[in-house]
């Protein structure tokens, strides 16, 4: 299916065309929202639909009528936003006086590599007309991406009303048309509607799922004292912890802006994708992911998979992720109460075991923790550190991560899994929230007290700067703590891809 993207000029009175037309709008009132949900459907693409200054869009079919001006982008503006997306433009065709934006009531749409602008909205040489260039390139990039998909109707229009495309679209045009990049450097031309990252916290432009991994940490925090209680996660000193966090996920800071001068701000997170789905490729072959790899894809399905509290590979004895856990576990604390100092070199980290993982990698001789964390203005190295380390205190407590014994007042890993032969779906399942992110509300997810719990008394550690001598015993026999008789890692029985 194409999709189609559109900025909205004004409300159409009627359908256009001979021909249903389906929406993806941002700014529809509750009033004209449809519940039924029409994904699939033969024939219908979902469109975006946005308000006039600068908001865009995706449907399915565009209305019968004329173009006027049809050709590719000026080589000078082409370049520019090639040069912004990292990715090619040369097949896209731009209609610059089309009577199908006007009839829809669109400033501009795009289906395919197809951009039509209504009569008298392209203006390639001045930079409001090359941020509307560039919000409809973001749309269709994202097209490409598959990320557009119906989740409502309205006035008998598919609609998908998710305003996070726009926003992400409008973060970009303004980008590009000012020479900042906006993706890195990188082309995505691949599917993205079906992946499933290992938690679905992550956030900005992907939306993929609850804020989970943040609330938990926060709730955390809070039962620690290391934040007010009214603390937010928009708070400067909890968003640093929260980095962290969202580190292990996102070990190459790709989902944000990373420069000298800013990197708290969400990124188009296309590159991130594009590593990602390097990995998820090579799992799929049966190839082992390792220190050759991005650490994106080491990440979720090589070698670094303890991150998030799971084994490389079925087959595993568990004590043997327990160790890689643990070595995480004390190189994350030491650096956040400071034990080890943020500018150390990767080579020169004092934990056993720790280097063993950036052995080859260029310049680990010179690369520092601060490097690692991507910590450059008014970060904390320490304070993400932390976040890290609760990311996998948390994971270990997921279902879909590790099975732990279900006795009162014993919560024992008896196996951690991975992912490799696991349905996706099913562990996304397990990852999700329940929309009330209060510690009475998560505590009504499995696991989610223990970790928040734990969570909180590391942070108690951490406040006081307990030495690393003393915590070990506590996660070595509190939290990382095996059965007696641990089994070897595997997908688990309830996450297992089934065959048709």
């Amino acid at each position: 299916m194409n999709d189609i993207q559109h900025q909205q000029q004004s409300s159409p009175s009627s359908t256009p065309g001979s021909k249903q037309d389906n929406l993806q709008k941002d700014n529809l009132s509750s009033s004209s929202l449809g519940i039924q949900q029409l994904f699939g459907q033969a024939g219908f693409i979902p469109v975006q639909k946005a308000s006039g200054n600068m908001g865009g869009g995706q449907a399915s079919e565009a209305p019968t009528s004329s173009n006027k001006g049809s050709g590719g982008l000026p080589e000078v503006v082409k370049g520019k936003m090639e040069g912004a997306f990292g990715a090619s433009f040369e097949d896209v065709k731009v209609h610059s006086n089309s009577s199908q934006a006007k009839q829809i009531g669109a400033l501009a749409y795009a289906q395919g590599n197809d951009i039509h602008f209504a009569p008298g909205q392209y203006n390639p040489h001045s930079v409001k007309g090359q941020e509307l260039i560039g919000h409809e390139l973001a749309h269709v990039v994202q097209q490409r991406q598959g990320r557009v998909k119906a989740t409502t109707q309205a006035k008998g229009l598919v609609v998908n009303d998710d305003p996070v495309l726009e926003q992400e679209a409008d973060s970009m045009g303004y980008k590009a048309a000012r020479n900042q990049a906006v993706s890195g450097g990188v082309t995505v031309q691949k599917k993205a509607q079906d992946d499933v990252v290992q938690k679905n916290e992550i956030e900005g432009p992907w939306n993929k799922g609850d804020p989970v991994h943040e609330n938990l940490t926060l709730q955390s925090l809070i039962k620690a004292g290391v934040v007010p209680k009214d603390a937010s996660l928009d708070d400067e000193e909890v968003f640093e912890y929260i980095r962290g966090v969202i580190w292990n996920d996102d070990p190459e800071g790709l989902l944000f802006d990373n420069n000298e001068r800013e990197n708290d701000n969400y990124s188009s997170g296309l590159v991130w994708y594009n590593h990602f789905s390097d990995g998820k490729g090579k799992s799929k072959k049966g190839e082992r992911i390792g220190k050759k790899d991005n650490m994106t894809a080491r990440s979720h399905f090589g070698d670094l998979q303890f991150f998030h509290a799971m084994a490389i590979a079925d087959g595993i004895k568990a004590q043997i992720t327990k160790d890689k856990v643990m070595v995480w576990a004390e190189f994350t604390y030491r650096v956040g109460i400071g034990d080890i100092k943020s500018n150390t070199t990767l080579t020169g980290v004092p934990v056993a075991g720790f280097t063993e993982y950036f052995k080859g990698t260029p310049n680990a001789d010179k690369l520092t923790i601060d490097d690692l964390f991507h910590t450059y203005k008014d970060g904390s190295t320490p304070k993400r550190a932390m976040g890290s380390l609760m990311h996998m205190i948390q994971d270990s407590h997921a279902h879909g991560h590790a099975e732990r014994a279900e006795e009162k007042g014993d919560d024992s890993i008896k196996s951690f899994h991975s992912y490799v032969n696991q349905d996706g779906h099913k562990h996304g399942e397990h990852d999700k929230g329940n929309g009330d992110y209060s510690y009475e509300g998560l505590s009504k997810l499995k696991g989610a007290k223990s970790a928040m719990d734990k969570g909180a008394q590391v942070f108690k550690y951490y406040k006081a700067k307990t030495p690393w001598s003393e915590v070990k015993v506590y996660l070595d026999t509190q939290v990382f703590n095996l059965v007696e008789r641990p089994t070897d890692s595997g997908p688990g029985e309830e996450f297992k891809v089934t065959k048709d």
